[in-house]
């Protein structure tokens, strides 16, 4: 319990990782990845222009399946 904690007292950080990460990576000149269901299901490349690519999954995984279930 006690990470859960600390995750929810640092959640207004945590909600910053992925557009920091994606200002850096578009400030590098190479691609981030990440999943964003309302792109589409799968892997979401965004290039550095800004064009987003979708990718299948690299394994079999039924879309809502979490590894909890």
């Amino acid at each position: 319990m006690r990470m859960l904690e600390e995750l929810r007292k640092k959640k207004d950080v945590i909600k910053t990782i992925g557009p920091r990460e994606r200002v850096e990576a578009q400030a590098n000149g190479v691609s981030s990845y990440y999943v964003d269901h309302s792109v589409g299901v799968g892997i979401v490349e965004e290039k550095p222009d800004g064009t987003k690519v979708l990718h299948s999954y690299p394994f079999a995984m039924k879309p809502g399946l979490h590894a909890a279930e």
